[in-house]
């Protein structure tokens, strides 16, 4: 197992005092991801529901909802789809802001251990 709890900043004060870890301290400096570095997500990607559970005229319905139809105009199944689709699209889009934050902890943690490789290799 990786000993990460070296400081970064080595001092004889109590442990409290010690600061960072080296592990730490080189994540913080990462660079940029490279566009070699690929994350792979942990969770798959939130699918969207199919319209194929509408008939002919409510799909054409959904597709004109809000542009050509409103909720009043559209049957009631055309409105429930319309909100659960709206909730999928909700969630996808919060499930690629988290994959994206995920990225860049997940490349500067990448970065960190392999800089302490380097350092041990020597």
């Amino acid at each position: 197992m990786k000993d990460y709890s070296k400081p970064a900043f080595p001092s004889t004060g109590p442990v409290a005092e010690r600061g960072m870890s080296l592990r730490d301290y080189f994540a913080v400096r990462a660079p940029k991801a490279p566009d070699w570095f690929r994350y792979q997500p942990t969770t798959p990607q939130p699918q969207l529901p199919s319209p194929i559970c509408l008939t002919e005229p409510q799909r054409d319905q959904f597709s004109g909802l809000g542009e050509c139809f409103t909720a009043d105009e559209v049957d009631r199944e055309v409105v429930e789809f319309a909100a659960l689709y709206g909730k999928a699209e909700e969630a996808r889009a919060a499930w690629r802001d988290e994959q994206r934050k995920a990225k860049f902890f997940a490349w500067a943690w990448y970065y960190a251990d392999a800089m302490l490789a380097a350092r041990s290799a020597k």
